[in-house]
C-alpha cells in the first residue's frame, strides 16, 4: 500500500450537517410538539381541577356574578357539579323576581355538546329538574313575576333575527307543581279549568325536539306527559305528541289523550300556513286542514271542564274522519256511538267560521239507532222536545240539510215504537213562529206507544 491510500485511510470521516432550513424545521416541529404536550397537560390539569369542590367553590359565585348580568330575577344553589365540558349539576336551586319565588327544584342537571358551538349550534343532550314547584303570579298592577326575570332588551330593527339550531335530546321533569294565579281574572268554581287559576300537581314530562328559529321549523316530540289539576280535577294520566311546524303548515303526527274517563287519539295537517306570519287570521279560512279523531271513551265531563255550559253529558265512543277547509269541510266518516245508541253518517259543513252563513248535510245510509229518550237525557242543548210514543228509533235513511239560522231539510225512512215513518219535512225558522211543511206517511202504527197505554 502506497503512503497516499495510508493517508486517505487514516483521514477522519466527515459528517454531513443538514442545512438550515432542515434544523430549522426541527425545531418548529419539536416546539410545536413542546406547546402541544403542555396544552394537553394543562387541558387535563384543568379537567382535573374543575372536578374539585375548591374550583366549584370558586366558580359558584362567578357563574352568579355572570347570571346577573343577563337577569334581573335572583338565583341561589346550594352546591354544584361542573364539567365545562360536558354540563352540569346545581342542587337546591331556586329563582326569585319581583318578590315572589318562581322556580325551586331539588336538583337541575344538564349535559350539552360544546363543540355545537362552532356551528351555530346549541346542543343539549339532558335537561332534568328534579321536582320543579314553578309559581306564576299575575299581581294587581297587571305584570306577571315571569316579566320581572330578565332585563328589558330594547328592539334594534338592525339587528339580524336568530337563527341558530337548538336541539333538545331529553327533557325530564320529576314529580314537579305548577300554581298559575291571575289577580285580574275571576276565581273558577270547582270542576271547572281556569287557565288563570290553575294548581297542578304531580307533573311528570318526557320530551325532545329541534328548533330552527332561523326557516320557522319546529319540531316537538312529547314521549309521556302526566298532571293532575287540583282546582278543576281533570287527571290526566298520560299524554303524547308528535308534531312539526314549518313555514308551510304543521302536521300533527300523533297525539294521544288520557285522562280519567277519556282515551282520544288524533291526527291530522294544517296546509299553507305558518304561525309567525302576519297574515295567519287572513290565511286560516282557507288553509286545507285533515283531522282524524279515534276515542274509544270519551267522558262529556272533560269537555264540561273547559265548556261548562255545553249541555252534553254521558260517555260516548267517537271515529271522525274529515277534511276540507274552514270554508268547507267534509266528513267522510262520523260515527258516534253512547249506551244503546250508535249513529253513523257522513256529510259537510260549509262556513263554519260564520254562524249565520253556517250550512250542513248530514246523512245516514243504515245501521243508525237511536235511542230517544237516552237522548232527550244526555243532550239538553238539542232541547228537544219530550216524544215517549218515539223509543228507539232504528234508521234504515236519514238526511238532514240547510242552515240553522234559517231553515232544515228532513227526509226520513225509520221505525220507530209507535210505528215507521217515511218521508220528508221542511221546518223553517225565519220568522218568530216556526213555519213547517211536509208529506209524512205512518205505517204498521201502535196507537198505545202515542197514548201511552198499553191495553190498546
Amino acid at each position: 500500500m502506497d503512503k497516499s491510500e495510508q493517508n486517505i485511510e487514516s483521514m477522519p470521516l466527515l459528517i454531513e450537517k443538514p442545512s438550515i432550513a432542515t434544523r430549522f424545521s426541527r425545531f418548529i416541529g419539536q416546539l410545536i410538539s413542546g406547546i402541544f404536550l403542555l396544552i394537553m397537560l394543562g387541558l387535563v390539569g384543568i379537567y382535573v381541577f374543575v372536578q374539585t369542590d375548591g374550583f366549584s367553590e370558586w366558580f359558584g359565585p362567578v357563574l352568579i356574578e355572570k347570571i346577573y348580568t343577563l337577569i334581573k330575577g335572583k338565583v341561589y344553589f346550594s352546591d354544584m357539579r361542573l364539567d365545562i365540558f360536558k354540563g352540569a349539576i346545581l342542587h337546591e336551586v331556586s329563582l326569585t323576581a319581583a318578590g315572589d319565588t318562581v322556580l325551586k327544584a331539588g336538583d337541575i342537571a344538564v349535559s350539552y355538546t360544546i363543540e355545537a358551538l362552532l356551528k351555530k349550534s346549541i346542543s343539549i343532550g339532558t335537561l332534568t329538574l328534579d321536582h320543579p314547584s314553578i309559581k306564576i303570579l299575575r299581581s294587581r298592577d297587571g305584570t306577571w313575576n315571569i316579566e320581572h326575570i330578565l332585563h328589558p332588551v330594547p328592539e334594534d330593527p338592525t339587528t339580524p333575527p336568530f337563527d341558530w339550531q337548538i336541539t333538545l335530546d331529553n327533557l325530564e321533569l320529576c314529580g314537579g307543581s305548577v300554581r298559575i294565579v291571575d289577580s285580574l281574572d275571576m276565581i273558577a268554581k270547582p270542576g271547572i279549568f281556569n287557565k288563570s287559576d290553575l294548581d297542578i300537581r304531580n307533573v311528570n314530562l318526557i320530551m325532545s325536539g329541534k328548533a330552527f328559529p332561523g326557516i320557522h321549523r319546529y319540531e316537538v316530540n312529547i314521549a309521556s306527559f302526566t298532571s293532575n289539576d287540583i282546582r278543576s280535577g281533570l287527571d290526566i294520566r298520560d299524554f303524547a305528541l308528535n308534531a312539526v311546524h314549518h313555514d308551510q303548515g304543521i302536521i300533527l303526527r300523533s297525539c294521544k289523550i288520557i285522562t280519567s274517563g277519556s282515551r282520544l287519539s288524533l291526527s291530522g295537517r294544517l296546509n299553507e300556513v305558518d304561525l309567525f306570519d302576519e297574515q295567519l287570521a287572513k290565511k286560516l279560512t282557507s288553509a286545507p286542514i285533515a283531522l282524524n279523531l279515534l276515542a274509544e271513551r270519551f267522558d262529556s265531563q272533560d269537555l264540561r271542564r273547559f265548556l261548562p255550559d255545553i249541555g252534553i253529558f254521558g260517555v260516548y265512543d267517537i271515529d271522525l274522519d274529515a277534511e276540507g277547509t274552514l270554508r268547507e269541510i267534509s266528513v267522510a266518516q262520523l260515527d258516534i256511538g253512547t249506551g244503546n245508541s250508535t249513529l253513523r253518517i257522513s256529510g259537510k259543513l260549509n262556513d263554519v267560521d260564520d254562524a249565520k252563513r253556517l250550512f250542513f248535510s248530514a246523512e245516514s245510509n243504515g245501521q243508525s239507532i237511536i235511542d230517544y229518550d237516552l237522548v232527550l237525557k244526555q243532550i239538553p242543548v238539542l232541547a228537544l222536545p219530550s216524544l215517549p210514543y218515539l223509543g228507539t228509533v232504528t234508521f234504515r235513511s236519514l238526511l238532514v240539510k240547510g242552515r240553522p239560522s234559517d231553515s232544515l231539510h228532513i227526509q226520513v225512512d225509520a221505525t220507530t215504537k209507535s210505528g215507521t215513518v217515511q218521508g220528508y219535512t221542511n221546518l223553517v225558522f225565519r220568522g218568530k213562529d216556526l213555519g213547517y211543511n211536509g208529506d209524512l206517511s205512518l205505517t204498521d202504527f201502535n196507537p198505545g206507544a202515542i197514548a201511552q197505554n198499553e191495553q190498546f
